[in-house]
């Protein structure tokens, strides 16, 4: 039996390794794939899960990699200079 990629992504959501059997995409093209599949709720879901999911993706290490690039980034300068002058 051929697994849905919404089961399989609730697997991955509701099922942290370490409890019991834990089935996961092999593949970050089968991640995307099940990604795309997901209702507009389950899509807000996953959204706010993903912090948690993957660490990374929290407010500190986000803003030092955006502080640390040495590209320029203008719409960003200018709101933050328009932010400053307020």
């Amino acid at each position: 039996m051929v697994e849905s990629p919404q089961l399989a992504m609730a697997r991955v959501l509701l099922w942290p390794p370490g409890y019991g059997i834990f089935w996961a995409m092999s593949t970050a093209l089968e991640i995307e794939a099940a990604i795309r599949t997901l209702s507009a709720v389950e899509r807000e879901k996953l959204i706010r899960e993903l912090p948690v999911l993957l660490p990374e993706l929290g407010g500190d290490l986000a803003w030092n990699q955006i502080i640390g690039d040495p590209r320029p980034r203008p719409a960003l300068t200018e709101l933050l200079d328009q932010a400053e002058a307020n």
